[in-house]
């Protein structure tokens, strides 16, 4: 049997971690894992020179990270790959307080590491009906960057300047100002099949809707896809725009550096905008 070996995850593996996305029915395309790569430190399991595990941790300032991209080869399962990345990730945490979204199969091993769920995820896609336009809604660029980032902090406790960044090249970005600020914002990027809406930043579900109806007003007979936490009063309303509940996740947290007290709700997480 050949012996597993961890090594640090580099552009040339990015080919046979798509493989391995693929197996797992992830629809991640090459640009979403070098999107990824590029905001993550990475971590590849080797059998020889094969690729048959990956896991990274996005750094989201020192007190905040994300576990993304946890995948281990079928044939692989059993012999304890899984543990070994995810033991590595730790140790590269600092301390942070670490999330992830888990799949059934994934929580048991979360749990033993010291996970604990904290909210469920709804993930809605489709292809995207007429939806109109609503007023309000402003274009955002990187001039907004800093406003964004401030907001982005009250609500998820993170510094995700590097991410939002990112974001905003990717694909267009929304905001709703009142009295001059931002109050609160969204994106939309391509991924996988389409396109997905998120992360999405409101106190009010009135904004989170009209943010939402921005992007995919955009985007008709497109396949898009959202995230949301249950219980959610979102799930109706993006029915009746096209997209249907196609499953989720429970997101789950490693608790580490306190998180700043939150102002602002995360409506519309996009499997922590990475996923």
């Amino acid at each position: 049997m050949t012996p597993i070996t961890l090594a640090p995850f580099e552009v040339g593996h990015l080919d046979t971690a798509l493989t391995l996305s693929q197996q797992v029915g992830w629809p991640h395309r090459i640009e979403d894992w070098e999107l990824i790569r590029i905001l993550s430190r990475g971590w590849v399991a080797l059998e020889g020179a094969q690729v048959v595990g990956t896991a990274f941790l996005t750094p989201y300032g020192p007190t905040l990270g994300a576990a993304n991209m946890i995948i281990v080869d079928e044939r692989m399962r059993g012999r304890g790959v899984g543990r070994r990345l995810m033991d590595a990730l730790l140790e590269a945490r600092e301390g942070r307080t670490l999330q992830l979204v888990a799949t059934e199969a994934g929580r048991p091993l979360y749990e033993r590491l010291g996970f604990r769920p904290l909210v469920r995820i709804a993930q809605y896609q489709g292809t995207v009906g007429q939806v109109r336009a609503p007023g309000g809604v402003e274009p955002a660029d990187q001039h907004d960057l800093s406003e964004l980032v401030d907001l982005d902090h009250a609500a998820s406790g993170g510094m995700r300047s590097a991410l939002l960044s990112a974001l905003i090249d990717q694909g267009p970005a929304a905001v709703i100002r009142r009295a001059g600020r931002i109050a609160a914002f969204g994106f939309r990027r391509p991924f996988g099949r389409g396109h997905v809406v998120g992360p999405i930043i409101a106190s009010h579900i009135e904004d989170t809707q009209a943010l939402t109806a921005h992007h995919l007003a955009a985007c008709p007979g497109a396949f898009a896809r959202i995230d949301v936490p249950e219980p959610t009063q979102m799930g109706s309303w993006l029915e009746e725009t096209g997209l249907l509940h196609a499953g989720g996740g429970l997101m789950m947290r490693l608790p580490g550096h306190p998180l700043p007290s939150t102002e602002a709700t995360v409506h519309a997480l996009t499997s922590q905008a990475l996923g």
